[in-house]
């Protein structure tokens, strides 16, 4: 991990090798606060869990859900892209599901 922080610290680097490591580092109790302290301390990592989002379903947003999977399961392709566009101005990013 050293090599990749010396290489202008180069984190990505740096966390692909912990992530290849982390069995390892899971296996060795003292290893791993070792590698926590580093994480804390130099990079100034929270070892927190972040909090969850919490989503509000608007009936006015379920609508239109509902009508989206309609066009998609008829293969209106332009009339299901309109209604994502739309919710995604509404700041809702959905994940389709296979059909």
């Amino acid at each position: 991990m050293l090599t990749f922080l010396c290489d202008d610290f180069n984190t990505p680097g740096m966390f692909g090798v912990l992530f290849e490591k982390l069995p390892e580092i899971q296996a060795d109790p003292v290893l791993m606060c070792m590698v926590k302290a580093f994480l804390i301390n130099v990079l100034g990592l929270r070892m927190e869990p972040l909090a969850q989002a919490v989503v509000e379903i608007t009936p006015q947003v379920q609508a239109l859900m509902d009508e989206r999977d309609k066009a998609r399961a008829e293969k209106n392709w332009k009339r299901a892209d309109e209604i994502r566009d739309q919710l995604v101005k509404m700041g809702i990013d959905l994940k389709d599901k296979k059909l």
